[in-house]
């Protein structure tokens, strides 16, 4: 029998609703979700205790953790994590809520170099309990808990991601994003946060996000495989050959339904013929000078909308496309677009806003390129919808290393080990999935697991999966994380409220569709 789903994990989600998450279009989109949100095997070393720091020194790991338990009552909850290796300040947002602040070298691989103050938030449930960290892969995510973050009712550390918001180096010449701004940066700032608080938490740590927040879990991982039990990624594309793109042919067979995709084609179409009177619209939200101006950012915008429709939408959606937008006036026209990808998205105080996602997509990570060949003949800019050219102007030119992703990709399938994958099954981010490589017996004994939420968009949950798949996967993750796996203990406790509002990942974003969100 089934268990009954926890009641944190119930599903609420209405027909047609947005699960956003990080960005909006595919190059776009991958901001906008914001890239947004298995097998029962038995508890390996290091999986049920806490796990050890391959590569931090003797002063990251802590000599006495019972003792600073024991001690923990002298403290305020703040003198503690103030007192903890790297922390420059630490004030209060809510009873169990700490904003945290950590200085990190610019470069992790020179000593005494230049520094920067990242951003951490510390959600606090008792140093008894598992912790999770998660990041949005952007700005500084809030405390409202993740997913796995109720299975295990554990504390949360949400960190902000090096260069976006205000944790990013006072020096923001083009030469330092370049240098700076990588996988491997990005990853030893996590572990120097995670090799801090655990002298405070010392029990089992979990990693997770969603978009691009999953796969930052994933690089960080590769680099420090023993930081946490296990990594739970949401909706994290995995795109290994950037000139060998499967998101168009994703596009053409997504859904259930020939005419919603050519709906969403016809919708394309009729904001690029209606252009004229589209564009000024889009000038009136903010200036576009990144794009080249209100036409270029308007072509853009009308490239990403099939994507963001589904990655953000799904086949529920359908039915509330135009039957024939070529009819539609401007002003409907220009609310069926908002509906689909805010507009917004593609002027310059947003886009500067996901600079440091567009520079890595453009230098490391790899973006969507579509099939443009139904739109071609009212293009004027055609191709021109790229990660780099979504960049400052002052930071190109751009150029991608071929290396990065199928290093990362060798791993997963290969070493990587206690990894789930959640993914949405007419997500176009799901085009290009992550692999535990292709020996199922090989990636069972890795605890490599992967799962697709049928029907579900970007950063679809386990909670949406069918019955006996999502009870399998709790069980897994509380595993992962220490804790008991039976029915009765599978009910998340004292989660009932954020301490600064809805959860964001119910919420729009801002970001190009193609952004991951």
């Amino acid at each position: 029998m089934p268990l009954a789903p926890p009641r944190a994990l119930r599903r609420s989600r209405r027909p047609g609703a947005p699960l956003v998450v990080g960005l909006v279009g595919p190059v776009a989109g991958a901001v906008v979700s914001g890239l947004l949100l298995g097998g029962l095997l038995p508890a390996g070393p290091g999986v049920a205790a806490a796990p050890s720091t391959a590569s931090a020194t003797a002063a990251d790991r802590p000599a006495h953790a019972s003792a600073e338990v024991r001690r923990a009552p002298r403290h305020s909850l703040e003198e503690r994590i103030d007192r903890l290796p790297h922390v420059v300040g630490v004030s209060r947002r809510g009873p169990r809520v700490l904003d945290v602040r950590f200085r990190q070298p610019v470069d992790h691989t020179v000593r005494g170099g230049p520094t920067f103050v990242q951003r951490v938030v510390v959600t606090h449930r008792g140093v008894g309990r598992p912790t999770v960290v998660t990041t949005s892969g952007y700005s500084l995510p809030g405390p409202a808990p993740t997913e796995p973050t109720r299975l295990v009712d554990g504390n949360q550390v949400g960190f902000e991601h090096r260069f976006f918001g205000r944790s990013r180096p006072t020096d923001l010449s083009p030469a330092s994003w370049r240098t700076y701004l990588t996988l491997e940066q990005a990853a030893a700032d996590e572990h120097r946060i995670i090799a801090s608080l655990r002298r405070l938490y010392p029990r089992p740590w979990l990693s997770t996000g969603v978009s691009k927040g999953g796969m930052t879990a994933v690089y960080h991982r590769r680099s420090y495989p023993d930081d946490v039990a296990g990594t739970i990624p949401y909706g994290a594309p995995d795109d290994v050959v950037d000139t060998d793109d499967a998101y168009s042919d994703f596009l053409d067979r997504v859904g259930t339904s020939a005419g919603c995709r050519d709906r969403l084609v016809a919708l394309q179409r009729a904001v690029l013929v209606q252009r004229e009177a589209l564009a000024p619209r889009l000038a009136d939200l903010g200036p576009t000078k990144i794009l080249g101006g209100p036409d270029r950012a308007l072509e853009f915008l009308a490239t990403d909308l099939a994507f963001g429709f589904w990655a953000y939408r799904g086949q529920e959606a359908c039915l509330t496309l135009p039957r024939d937008p070529a009819a539609l006036s401007p002003r409907r026209l220009w609310a069926e677009v908002t509906d689909v990808s805010p507009p917004v998205a593609y002027v310059d105080p947003v886009l500067r806003r996901y600079a440091p996602y567009y520079v890595q997509a453009a230098t490391q990570l790899g973006s969507p390129q579509l099939d443009e060949s139904a739109l071609a003949d009212l293009l004027r800019h055609p191709g021109a919808n790229t990660a780099a050219e979504l960049a400052p102007r002052r930071l190109r030119p751009l150029t991608l290393d071929p290396s990065a992703m199928p290093a990362v990709d060798a791993w997963v399938r290969e070493e990587a080990q206690r990894m789930l994958f959640v993914d949405g099954g007419v997500d176009p981010w799901h085009a290009e999935p992550f692999s535990c490589g292709d020996d199922p017996a090989a990636a069972a004994a890795r605890a490599c697991l992967t799962t697709v939420v049928p029907g579900g968009t970007h950063g679809a949950p386990i909670a949406d999966l069918p019955d006996a798949e999502r009870d399998r996967l709790v069980r897994t993750i509380r595993r992962w994380a220490g804790l008991a796996t039976s029915s009765a203990d599978l009910a998340p406790r004292g989660w009932a409220v954020a301490e600064d509002g809805p959860t964001p990942a119910r919420l729009r974003g801002l970001a190009p569709a193609r952004i991951l969100r």
